[in-house]
């Protein structure tokens, strides 16, 4: 599975903590330039992160129009590995060999819950 990181430069310990939690493959956009607008997502990505805090509205906007139109999992959060791991922790992933998760059933999140594609169990999305 590959997750792809919008924004940012120095993504290194971000890079870790999806690795931590089961992604094999971690892409990075800088995002700074207008034409990250008109780049695809990957056919391979399961999840995009988006890091609110180096993206323009279009950028951000662009990506997740994409991302909703393929079903893909996306997270919007600031450049820190502690908002990152919060994030997926509510999103959970659904073999998490790092993380002592739980199966998820009805009850968790108030029946949020639905499947995504590349096993991922959680939130429909989630937003800073």
């Amino acid at each position: 599975m590959t997750a792809l990181i919008i924004g940012g430069d120095y993504i290194e310990t971000l890079r870790r903590e999806l690795l931590a939690h089961g992604l094999r493959r971690v892409e990075h956009w800088d995002g700074r330039q207008p034409r990250v607008t008109r780049r695809a997502i990957p056919v391979s990505a399961r999840l995009v992160v988006i890091l609110h805090d180096y993206v323009s509205h279009g950028v951000s906007n662009a990506l997740k129009q994409q991302a909703y139109r393929r079903d893909i999992p996306l997270v919007f959060c600031r450049s820190s590995t502690h908002d990152l791991r919060q994030k997926l922790e509510r999103l959970e992933l659904a073999e998490s060999p790092c993380r002592d998760g739980y199966p998820i059933g009805s009850e968790f999140m108030n029946g949020l819950t639905r499947w995504h594609p590349g096993n991922f169990t959680g939130l429909d999305r989630i937003h800073a």
